[in-house]
């Protein structure tokens, strides 16, 4: 038969009832496929024809090949599962000829199409390996031997790849050994005395003041802010209008921000409730 076609996989999600699983590809013998399971978190599981599948061929009786196939499922794949068929036809030569007897056309045709058949299976894995750009200058890396808990990244040549630890890649030279010390921070506060970013924040929600008359202060708000301490410094700011009132802040005692609005607009004040934001700089900054 002639090879006109170059697909050599087909992968079809699963629904949960469908068993029968046709594909158009040919091929030369049920050993050449491969019928793979790909759970939904992406686990793959090979599946053993006779076991698993059945398979269902369309003969050529030109080559004694098929020319297309239904994989017969015992089990229908779930929803959120799919069901991958693959070619892989071996690379060998089966057909030992002799003048006058088993060298036929159609005995070489075959041959050839198992050929055909075989270049595909390579190029359908090669297409999914990862490739330089054909401009990129001639280079073959080879890949270390694996080491856990370690990156892949190309040494100081730019021409081979080795194992590194999170840190020995910070300390490059593209960065600094201070960015080590950041990538190795196991939380957010660490990571902003690290950087020098040393305020903090917090917030009340739904603050409703009474009204306050010309010339007083309101009652006293609290807000948590988690690492404030005596002496650091304090602003406060409303997701509304103040109305021309002053927001003062202060850190009143360990994470804990008081605050309250002081009217020296001339006339008596009544906000409505809105949410409060008090931010700590810590001393030093």
């Amino acid at each position: 038969m002639t090879i006109s076609a170059t697909t050599a996989r087909t992968l079809t999600n699963g629904n949960g009832s469908t068993t029968a699983f046709a594909f158009g590809f040919p091929y030369r013998a049920s050993a050449d496929l491969v019928v793979i399971l790909q759970a939904s978190d992406g686990t793959e599981s090979v599946r053993t024809e006779g076991t698993h599948y059945t398979v269902a061929g369309v003969s050529n009786t030109g080559t004694g090949g098929f020319d297309s196939a239904t994989i017969n499922m015992v089990t229908a794949p779930a929803s959120g599962e799919k069901l991958l068929v693959l070619r892989a036809t071996a690379a060998t030569q089966p057909l030992d000829a002799s003048d006058g007897g088993s060298l036929t056309a159609a005995n070489i045709e075959g041959a050839l199409d198992r050929l055909t058949l075989a270049v595909q299976t390579a190029l359908e894995i090669l297409g999914r390996v990862a490739q330089f750009k054909r401009s990129t200058a001639a280079a073959t890396p080879v890949l270390p031997e694996p080491s856990a808990s370690r990156l892949l990244g190309w040494d100081a040549s730019g021409v081979n790849l080795a194992n590194y630890s999170t840190t020995t890649l910070a300390v490059g030279a593209a960065t600094s050994a201070f960015i080590a010390t950041l990538l190795d921070d196991a939380d957010q506060a660490t990571a902003r005395t690290t950087l020098g970013v040393r305020w903090l924040e917090g917030s009340a929600l739904a603050v409703n003041f009474a009204s306050i008359a010309n010339g007083a202060n309101s009652v006293v708000q609290t807000v948590t802010v988690t690492g404030a301490v005596l002496g650091d410094f304090v602003s406060i700011s409303s997701s509304a209008t103040l109305s021309g009132l002053l927001a003062v802040g202060y850190v009143s005692a360990a994470d804990t921000v008081s605050f309250f609005l002081i009217n020296q607009s001339g006339g008596a004040v009544d906000l409505p409730a809105q949410d409060f934001y008090a931010r700590v700089w810590k001393r030093g900054s």
